[in-house]
């Protein structure tokens, strides 16, 4: 038992079944949320195990929208990928494991293209591609999708050419279409141009620059590259040696998130996260599956055949034993979450909820907090100690999933809102001249004073409510 004082609005002590840290080791112990061996390998992050899903299922849509998350150029990428996540498949301990890359060609054979939506809009920094190799296409790509304006020098006089420059040992189909996926993208190309030579006039109207490996070397002989970002961080050139088609993939990958860091004047290593293939501790039981030979992707019913031979990995041990986890349709991690909260507030000796209560009514969401982050913040402290939030006129309960996703939403729109209406209040001293058809107040104090002629107050909410 731990007695801690906690400042809130009040002064109060709290008495928990033990610390947070305490809490985080225990639930580190169930392993139901890791990932699946195949995922775990891939360093592009690709949930192999739900486009393997999706295929024994027949929806080869969804299974090529998955694939086609993780590279601008699926085509590419699975006629000539290593395919570690094969070697990682549970059911090679007992024979054959899943086709894992024809499973892949069938989405792209039998799956439609999702289609883009133009939602974003083009960022402000512009992007430089100095010479062509199979890491500068995939790079291109990565950074069209990421709404950057591209502009690519290369030698060659066209996308067929210059696909076939930077992956020349691929099949002629899968360059075809490759060069068909590249010419719809947003990305300039300057053709027939020395890419080395014309680096020096064209630096200065880039924010970033980026080169095929052989051509940094050419400008800048004995470069240093810090591989892990894929930066030469004396030059600020976003370039990189990489080996094969998976590792230009995600070469390029990591060298879009430097890019992203770069732009906004970060260090390209700062809060990048968990990249590459990762350690899984998941356990799966083999007991009662019996080994089986692959099946040749031929046509639709042969791939669902293949990809139903996948066992779908996932640990319920814990599951198999116990009938109120097997009821409730949970697992350990939650289950000691969801107990560790509800025992701190009934053995909490404290003002928090102490009349038991279990809704805060009001009217709208925009009287409930000042933005986005106060709103989640308070709507977390409250359901800390099972209380929800219900906004009469915006229909809104947070106790149920579709309440937190709109409270989620229309937050942030209230604050977006709020930013904009910040513009008219302002002192006179920051007042500049207006037409006289707005209506300007004559300097009579420092005070606040809105365009529109008259004077108002702003409320704010209470630091504590009086629920609590």
């Amino acid at each position: 038992m731990i007695i801690e004082e906690r400042a809130s609005t009040h002064v109060y002590r709290q008495k928990r079944m033990f610390s947070k840290e305490e809490l985080e080791a225990i639930e580190h112990l169930c392993v139901h949320e890791q990932p699946p061996y195949c995922n775990a390998a891939c360093p592009l992050k690709l949930d192999t195990k739900a486009m393997v899903a999706a295929v024994a299922a027949g929806d080869f849509d969804k299974a090529l929208a998955l694939y086609d998350k993780v590279t601008p150029f699926p085509h590419i990428l699975c006629a000539a990928c290593e395919a570690p996540c094969e070697g990682k498949c549970k059911l090679r301990e007992l024979g054959e494991g899943v086709s894992i890359r024809e499973l892949e060609k069938a989405a792209l054979r039998f799956g439609a293209s999702p289609q883009k939506r133009g939602l974003l809009r083009k960022k402000n920094k512009k992007a430089a591609i100095f010479g062509g190799d199979l890491f500068t296409l995939f790079l291109a790509g990565e950074l069209s999708r990421k709404m950057y304006p591209v502009t690519v020098f290369c030698k060659e006089d066209g996308y067929d050419a210059f696909v076939r420059a930077c992956a020349p040992e691929l099949p002629e189909e899968v360059l075809t279409a490759s060069a068909k996926a590249l010419s719809r993208m947003d990305i300039t190309f300057v053709w027939n141009t020395d890419p080395a030579a014309v680096f020096s006039e064209k630096v200065g109207a880039f924010d970033l620059l980026c080169a095929a490996y052989d051509t940094a070397r050419i400008l800048f002989p004995g470069l240093a590259v810090d591989e892990a970002v894929m930066v030469c961080r004396e030059h600020k050139l976003i370039t990189g040696k990489t080996e094969g088609v998976l590792g230009a993939a995600f070469g390029a990958k990591k060298a879009a998130l430097s890019a992203d860091r770069l732009a906004q004047n970060l260090d390209p290593a700062n809060t990048r996260g968990e990249e590459g293939s990762v350690e899984t501790r998941l356990y799966t039981s083999l007991e009662g599956v019996a080994p089986s030979k692959r099946i040749s992707c031929t046509d639709r019913d042969s791939a669902m055949a293949e990809a139903r031979r996948c066992i779908q990995c996932r640990c319920e041990e814990c599951i198999k034993g116990c009938a109120y986890l097997q009821h409730y349709k949970k697992f350990p991690r939650i289950l000691t979450r969801e107990i560790y909260n509800n025992v701190s507030i009934i053995m909490g000796d404290h003002m928090m909820n102490k009349d038991g209560v279990s809704y805060v009514l009001v009217f709208k969401l925009s009287r409930f907090g000042r933005n986005a982050a106060d709103v989640l913040n308070s709507l977390q402290l409250m359901q800390d100690f099972g209380v929800n939030l219900i906004c009469v006129e915006d229909g809104i309960d947070s106790s149920k999933d579709a309440g937190k996703l709109m409270i989620s939403v229309l937050s942030a729109v209230a604050e977006m809102w709020s930013n904009s209406l910040s513009f008219p209040f302002m002192t006179d001293s920051m007042r500049p001249s207006f037409p006289k058809k707005i209506g300007i107040w004559r300097r009579k104090s420092e005070s606040a004073i809105p365009l529109s002629g008259k004077r108002s107050t702003i409320q704010t909410m209470p630091t504590s409510c009086p629920a609590f």
